[in-house]
């Protein structure tokens, strides 16, 4: 029994429905090879993800190497136009640094010839060798630079410069008007003298007329006011007026009590003046008669007592 052979049949096989078709083989085949393509496909999109997420991050690397380096060339470009700027700034400075101290060289040396010329004994030619003697420092002080710096430096100084011309030239006018009203009181005094002396009205009044025109001459050069020259004129006949009747008051005081009554004669002198003139001139006349009284009475006296009512007392 345990040599028998076995015996299978289909019965014990579950009969021919059990066994598998070519259809279904076929299916099942499918079956697993749409698995495997699944998990193909599967792996191969795992692989893409994986692959662009790769490509994302080395794009993502890049990206950032790309702008380190454009931070690093604006950087760079940056501190290059940084150098170059301290550069200009430093050539700027060094440019303004020369530009002033030739401008602070520059007035320096033209106070100091303002101060010289100011002071010049030749005051009548100062004011034209003052604008030579500038241009000279000029000339000196920017003979370095060039026509645009020469030209800065020019304006930077140009009032003050103007205004050192006007001083002195307003210094030499000065002195020249001074020494023109010095000569003008000189010849006042010529003038005063000589109308003094004058033995005619005539010529005492073409004197006067004579000092009257030097003071117009000061007017018109703008050398005096008009009111000065006003004042001036009167002040010369006053003088002369004094002068005469001091004169007369010595020498003739008879008639210059006279001269006193004519309100044409001593025109200057006011109501006061005239009247305290007319006892001056009384007491200079009495004075005058008891002198010649005394001197009478010492010669006869009694043609003195008769004529002056003076009586000597015995000697």
């Amino acid at each position: 029994m345990a040599n028998a052979p076995i015996i299978i049949s289909r019965r014990s096989l579950g009969g021919p429905q059990s066994l598998p078709s070519l259809a279904t083989g076929e299916r099942l085949l499918q079956a697993e090879v749409g698995a495997a393509r699944e998990v193909v496909q599967a792996d191969i999109q795992g692989m893409r993800q994986e692959t662009a997420a790769q490509i994302g991050v080395d794009r993502a690397i890049a990206g950032e190497q790309m702008k380190a380096n454009e931070a690093q060339t604006r950087f760079a470009g940056t501190l290059d136009k940084a150098v170059t700027g301290i550069g200009n700034m430093v050539l700027e400075a060094q440019a303004q640094t020369r530009f002033t101290e030739a401008q602070t060289q520059l007035i320096k040396r033209q106070d100091e010839a303002h101060q010289a010329f100011r002071n010049d004994a030749d005051w009548k030619t100062a004011p034209e060798r003052f604008n030579q003697r500038l241009v000279e420092i000029e000339n000196d002080v920017l003979k370095d630079f060039g026509p645009n710096e020469r030209a800065r430096l020019q304006q930077a100084t140009l009032r003050s410069s103007l205004s050192l011309q006007r001083d002195v030239a307003q210094t030499s006018l000065s002195k020249m008007n001074n020494a023109a009203l010095a000569s003008q009181s000189e010849l006042t005094t010529s003038y005063l003298q000589r109308a003094s002396r004058a033995t005619s009205a005539a010529e005492r009044d073409a004197l006067i007329q004579e000092n009257d025109a030097g003071i117009d001459g000061l007017v018109t050069k703008g050398i005096v006011e008009p009111t000065q020259a006003v004042q001036s004129k009167k002040a010369f006949r006053e003088q002369l007026d004094q002068a005469d009747l001091y004169k007369g008051i010595k020498a003739n005081p008879s008639g210059t009590l006279k001269a006193l009554d004519d309100p044409e004669m001593f025109k200057t002198l006011t109501p006061v003046q005239r009247e305290t003139a007319r006892a001056q001139a009384q007491a200079a006349l009495d004075e005058r008669a008891g002198l010649e009284a005394s001197i009478a009475a010492k010669r006869d006296p009694v043609a003195a007592r008769a004529t002056y009512g003076i009586i000597l007392p015995p000697t």
